[in-house]
């Protein structure tokens, strides 16, 4: 397990069934860590189901190591995934509390002007 209490990375459940596949996982890539990993089941409806891959970044807010996502009241965004095929999306996550954490995909590549980063109501949460 890779959770990391306070902060995005680990483990995430969408309800209180066990299957694996509602779960969403925030993670680094078990062959390679140096790969960051928003591992999708079939709970985001603007995702589809699958491993999306990124090179994390030491700063910023794109791409940023889930370690470095906390609950400061920021979204963060990631973009460039590993083997994407389209439509190619990018994600927004944000930490809504420790224990909380928001999801969504959008269509379109790039991240783009943070000031433009915005849930709709197709956002998902996950609880720890």
């Amino acid at each position: 397990m890779q959770d990391l209490p306070n902060t995005a990375q680990g483990r995430w459940f969408f309800n209180e069934t066990m299957q694996d596949d509602l779960h969403l996982a925030l993670a680094h890539d078990n062959v390679d860590p140096r790969i960051g990993v928003i591992s999708v089941g079939n709970s985001i409806p603007s995702l589809p189901t699958r491993y999306w891959g990124f090179t994390p970044a030491a700063s910023g807010r794109v791409n940023a190591d889930f370690s470095r996502v906390t609950a400061d009241g920021l979204t963060y965004c990631y973009q460039n995934f590993v083997g994407a095929t389209s439509p190619i999306r990018h994600v927004l996550i944000q930490l809504i509390s420790a224990t909380r954490v928001r999801i969504e995909g959008f269509v379109g590549v790039l991240c783009g002007d943070p000031s433009t980063w915005a849930f709709t109501a197709g956002a998902r949460e996950f609880a720890r």
